[in-house]
């Protein structure tokens, strides 16, 4: 997955889809996007 370049919109919606599935709570929402 490029991280850099235009896809950057994409690596990090899937960084926070992801984050949010494997939390759940959200408690780490913040780190998730990191």
């Amino acid at each position: 997955m490029p991280i850099f370049g235009l896809n950057w919109i994409s690596a990090l919606a899937t960084g926070v889809f992801f984050g949010v599935l494997h939390l759940g709570n959200g408690r780490r929402y913040s780190f998730a996007i990191w």
